[in-house]
C-alpha cells in the first residue's frame, strides 16, 4: 500500500510541476526571456514525459503528452511533437486545454509546410468568444497565409495585430506586394533595436523581388544597425540578389560580385555559384559557350566548393562544344546529337537560349530529319514569342509520325523514331559521365 502511495505521489508531483513549469514558461516567452523560457520547457518536457510513463492509460495522461508536446514545439523540435499532440489530441477531446493544443498544433503544421492542415485546424478557433485565443489564432493563420504566398488575406489576418510576429509577418506580406515603405515601417522597431533574431534575409529578399528600386535603402539601414559585420551584409546583399534575379538581372550581379569581393565570408562560394549560373544562363550560341566556359575558371578559382559546381556543369557545356564541332551540318547522327544537347542546355544548363539555338541549328543543317518535328515541337516551349511561326512550319511537316502521334494515331514509324533516340541519348549520357571521371583519360 505505501508503495502504490508513493507511486501515485510521484506521478501527481510530475504531473503538478510540468503544470506549474508550463504556466512560467509561457510567461517568461511574452517577456521576452527567451533564455530562461528555454530552460523552463526543457524541464516541461522532461516532467511531463515522467508523468505519462508513470501512468499512460491514467485519467490525466491526455494532459501529460498535451504538455510535453506543447514544450517539445516552443523548443522548436516540431519534428517529435506532432504525433505528441496528436496523440494528446485524440485522448483529450473535450478537455479545457484544447484549443490550447490546436494552437500548437496549427503552429508546426505550419513549420512543416502543411499549411491547410494549420488554417484547418484554426478554423474553429477564429470564431472564439475568448479575444486573446481569438487573437493568437488569428496570429497563426496570418503566419500560415503568409507561408502560402495569400498576401493579402494574410494582411487582413494580421491587421491591427501590434504584436512583433503578427507585424513581422505584414512586414513579409507588405514587401511581397510591392509595397517597400509600408514593410520596412512594420520592422523599423527592430531595426532600431538592432535585433538580430529576426530573418532578414527573408525581406531582403521580398523587398528586391518586388520593389529592386528600394532594396539600396533597406540594405542601408539594415548595415547601420550595431551588430552588423561584413559577414551579415555579405550574406544580405546574397539575398538582395536572389530577390533581384527575377527583376533585375544586372543589378543581381552586382550584389553577387559585392559579395564575391568581400574577404572571407562563408556566403561567397553561394555567391560564385550563382554567379557562374547566371553567366551560363546568358549563353546563346556556340561562341558565348566558348567564352562563358572560359571564364569560369577565373571566377571560382581559389573557391573549392564553387569550382566543383562549375567544373560540373562545364563538363556538359564541353560535351555541346565537342559536338558542334564534330556534327557539320548534315553530318550522321548531327540531328540526334542537337537533341541531346538542346535538352542538356534546357534541364542541366538551364539556359533556353541555348537550347532553342542547337533546335534551330537541326532545322537549318538537318532539314530533311525525321526528328524535325520534336525539335519545333520543343521550341514553341522554348520560344512562346515565336510559337505562331513555328506552328505554321510544323504544320507543313504533314507525314511526320510526330505529327500522327498528336493528332492521336502512334504508329510503328514513331515507335522506331523514339526507341532510337532514346538509344542513342542514353549512350551519350553514359560518355559523357564516362569521360569526366576522375579516373578517365
Amino acid at each position: 500500500m505505501a508503495a502504490l502511495l508513493l507511486t501515485a505521489c510521484g506521478w501527481s508531483n510530475a504531473l503538478y510541476n510540468a503544470r506549474r513549469l508550463s504556466t512560467s514558461a509561457a510567461k517568461a516567452e511574452r517577456q521576452d526571456r527567451s533564455f530562461d523560457a528555454g530552460s523552463l520547457w526543457g524541464q516541461v518536457a522532461v516532467k511531463a514525459e515522467s508523468a505519462y510513463v508513470r501512468d499512460p492509460e491514467g485519467g490525466h495522461a491526455a494532459e501529460a503528452l498535451w504538455l510535453r508536446g506543447r514544450a517539445l514545439a516552443h523548443l522548436g523540435d516540431c519534428a517529435t511533437a506532432l504525433p505528441v499532440l496528436e496523440h494528446a489530441r485524440v485522448a483529450g477531446t473535450g478537455a479545457d486545454w484544447i484549443d490550447g493544443l490546436r494552437l500548437e498544433l496549427a503552429r508546426c503544421r505550419t513549420q512543416g509546410g502543411d499549411l491547410d492542415g494549420a488554417v484547418a485546424m484554426l478554423e474553429p478557433l477564429l470564431g472564439s468568444e475568448n479575444p486573446e485565443l481569438r487573437a493568437e489564432a488569428m496570429q497563426v493563420a496570418g503566419r500560415a497565409l503568409v507561408r502560402s504566398a495569400h498576401w493579402d488575406e494574410a494582411l487582413q489576418m494580421l491587421a491591427g495585430d501590434p504584436d512583433p510576429a503578427a507585424r513581422w509577418d505584414r512586414a513579409i506580406a507588405l514587401a511581397h506586394l510591392g509595397r517597400a515603405d509600408s514593410a520596412i515601417a512594420e520592422v523599423a522597431p527592430r531595426i532600431a533595436l538592432a535585433d538580430s533574431s529576426a530573418n532578414w534575409d527573408e525581406l531582403v529578399r521580398a523587398v528586391a523581388a518586388a520593389s529592386p528600386g528600394a532594396i539600396d535603402g533597406l540594405l542601408t539601414r539594415l548595415a547601420g544597425m550595431r551588430n552588423a559585420n561584413d559577414t551579415i551584409i555579405a550574406r544580405w546583399n546574397l539575398a538582395a540578389a536572389q530577390g533581384l534575379l527575377a527583376a533585375d538581372h544586372g543589378a543581381a550581379d552586382r550584389y553577387l560580385e559585392a559579395v564575391i569581393e568581400t574577404p572571407k565570408v562563408p556566403s561567397a562560394s553561394q555567391a560564385r555559384m550563382l554567379l557562374t549560373e547566371r553567366r551560363i544562363a546568358t549563353i546563346g550560341d556556340s561562341g558565348s559557350l566558348r567564352s562563358v566556359l572560359d571564364s569560369l575558371g577565373t571566377l571560382n578559382r581559389g573557391d573549392a566548393v564553387a569550382m566543383t559546381f562549375a567544373n560540373d556543369l562545364a563538363r556538359w557545356g564541353r560535351a555541346i562544344q565537342g559536338d558542334i564541332r564534330t556534327h557539320p551540318p548534315g553530318a550522321e547522327t548531327g540531328d540526334l546529337a542537337m537533341l541531346f544537347d538542346a535538352a542538356v542546355a534546357r534541364d542541366t544548363l538551364k539556359t533556353g537560349r541555348l537550347a532553342s539555338w542547337l533546335l534551330r541549328r537541326l532545322e537549318r543543317g538537318w532539314p530533311d530529319s525525321p526528328y524535325l518535328a520534336k525539335a519545333l515541337l520543343a521550341r514553341i516551349a522554348l520560344e512562346p514569342d515565336s510559337a505562331e511561326a513555328i506552328r505554321l512550319r510544323l504544320a507543313a511537316i504533314n507525314d511526320s509520325p510526330y505529327l500522327a502521334f498528336l493528332q492521336g494515331r502512334q504508329g510503328a514509324r514513331f515507335t522506331a523514331l523514339e526507341d532510337s533516340l532514346r538509344f542513342y541519348l542514353d549512350d551519350r549520357f553514359a560518355e559523357v559521365v564516362a569521360a569526366s571521371a576522375p579516373n578517365a583519360n
